[in-house]
């Protein structure tokens, strides 16, 4: 393992809207350079230089090395209890156990379980591979253990759901001093029969001497495989006739199906270096093609080459409105030999945790410009929020580092129209009003509205259509509108909501009117821009005099 395998310095800046502006029209842009603050490493630690940080490839203390991404990972290297796993994907419920340093542990300490009431407990997640319901692809699942008892029924642990109806996931126990391994329901054929595979350690175990257990599948064979200390204990293939030419049994979780996940209940003795690693069906697809065939020849597995990454993923950043445009996103780069770093981002106008799998990410080159123009189907890639992912990876030999030392993006915030200027009333007649205002000249205007009611400040109807049309600018500089109680009861009828009363017109009631303008953005939705009130204007609809001169 080569200690300094990833170094990042990133332009120390917080991340705020205190940013430098362009004004055109209601066009505002600007520039982030991200910050180290908040960011999540996976693989990668951050460590402080004399000109700001560094971030490496964490050291472990596995006897391999790491070729997969980790997912639940619980070293015991700290003397104290857990709020979170050590990759911070997993909550913990209830952390209860003793810390030591015992003689032939690994790293800096390891858990000691031995009270009735002892176990580590996380919440699970959909967004994490133990609460995921698609193809889990490749995986390996290892710890080490030193048992001070062998009582059967110990569970070392256990990720299994009912809710389907019958037992779904994993456990792993302790029986006839041997670890029992049970993946229940967890594969599926062609026909989506799902499939129950169990099996157990041939080697017998001994109180008080340490053991790595470690289970392995392989999602491009369907090679399952059983190690202790390294020696293979079982080896079979998940496929409809247990050979490596066979129809691959697929494995997944049960849909509406989110167990917790348990340690060491019931179990008497130290357990250490728990990890569970993987590799996703969509990574293997851009090594090999060879992912998606049913079966391979045996000849060709294991012979994938697949390198270390480290990967950084900013929490979810926040713009002042939805619908905002990323112009260019680009980073600064030192690349070695057989080194490559990569980025993906999302977006979306509804608020997303950092840890979901939703919304998609979507990779990105170095100065990728107008992201913003990618459609996703009837939609272009454009949000209120934004996040962002590095990876970073080593030449295949693990001796050589990319260097990323920046990270910055150009943006351009959609901002609402400009609220509608000179608004009046320009005639009062028998049932009817007419409303006058200089038309909008924003680049994205799309309509207006006209709120109104009988008490300033207190609209009780949006007037938003004329005909079938929306109200909107003709060819002259103001625009003007007749509001008549026809007007009225079309859009009342047009809103369907029931919120509003839309009082209708009275000759000699006085009638409060607000306008806004709002753009082409996501026409009708919660997200689209609309501008804040006019100046607020009244009108009196007056019949006139009924006095008329011979």
């Amino acid at each position: 393992m080569v200690r300094r395998i990833v170094s990042v310095s990133i332009i120390v800046l917080l991340f705020s809207f205190s940013f430098f502006c362009i004004y055109s029209s209601k066009r505002v842009t600007g520039r982030y350079d991200f910050s180290p603050q908040r960011l999540h490493f996976q693989r990668v630690r951050p460590v402080k230089t004399e000109t700001g940080y560094e971030y490496e490839l964490a050291e472990t203390t596995y006897d391999k090395p790491d070729y997969l991404i980790s997912d639940l990972t619980i070293s015991f290297n700290k003397n104290n209890y857990h709020t979170t796993d050590d990759s911070g994907k997993y909550r913990a419920a209830v952390s209860s156990y003793s810390w030591f340093k015992p003689d032939g542990g690994a790293g800096d300490g390891a858990g000691y379980f031995y009270k009735r009431n002892h176990r580590l407990e996380f919440n699970n997640s959909s967004a994490s591979w133990l609460g995921s319901t698609d193809d889990l692809g490749s995986f390996t699942l290892e710890f080490r253990i030193n048992p001070a008892s062998l009582n059967d029924g110990a569970k070392l642990f256990s990720r299994v759901g009912y809710n389907s109806g019958t037992r779904n996931g994993i456990l792993i126990t302790l029986q006839d001093r041997r670890i029992h391994f049970a993946l229940y329901d967890m594969f599926k054929d062609d026909n989506n029969v799902r499939h129950t595979y169990e099996f157990s350690s041939a080697k017998l175990l001994k109180k008080k001497q340490w053991y790595h257990v470690a289970l392995s599948y392989d999602r491009i064979s369907g090679k399952m495989e059983f190690f202790i200390d390294a020696e293979s204990q079982v080896m079979f293939y998940a496929t409809d006739n247990g050979l490596d030419s066979g129809t691959l049994h697929i494995p997944s979780f049960h849909k509406h199906d989110m167990p917790g996940i348990l340690l060491g209940k019931d179990y008497f003795g130290y357990i250490d270096e728990f990890r569970l690693s993987y590799r996703r069906y969509e990574d293997l697809k851009k090594i090999t093609a060879i992912a998606d065939k049913k079966h391979i020849d045996v000849g060709v597995t294991g012979r994938i080459p697949v390198n270390s990454e480290g990967v950084i993923t900013s929490p979810v950043y926040e713009f002042p409105h939805t619908g905002t445009m990323i112009k260019d996103f680009f980073w600064k780069q030192a690349l070695e030999k057989e080194t490559f770093i990569w980025f993906e981002v999302r977006l979306s106008d509804d608020k997303f945790d950092q840890y979901h799998q939703n919304p998609r990410w979507y990779r990105i080159e170095n100065h990728q410009r107008n992201i913003y123009l990618m459609k996703t189907g009837d939609l272009f890639l454009r949000g209120k929020y934004v996040q962002w992912r590095a990876h970073l990876i080593p030449s295949p030999d693990g001796k050589r580092s990319p260097l990323l030392q920046s990270i910055s993006m150009d943006y351009e915030v959609d901002t609402p129209p400009i609220a509608p200027l000179f608004p009046e009333c320009i005639e009062q007649g028998d049932g009817y009003l007419v409303l006058r205002w200089r038309k909008n000249v924003d680049y994205d205007f799309y309509g207006y509205k006209i709120y109104y009611g009988v008490k300033s400040g207190n609209y009780e109807g949006v007037l938003q259509y004329d005909g079938s049309k929306p109200i909107i600018n003709d060819n002259e500089d103001f625009v003007e509108i007749r509001i008549d109680n026809r007007l009225i009861e079309e859009n009342r009828l047009k809103d369907g909501s029931g919120m509003l009363s839309y009082p209708l017109l009275k000759n000699n009631v006085l009638y409060y009117f607000a306008l806004t303008a709002y753009d082409n953005y996501r026409v009708g939705t919660e997200y689209n821009h609309e501008s804040e009130f006019s100046k607020e204007i009244t009108g009196r609809p007056f019949g006139g005099s009924e006095i008329r001169a011979k």
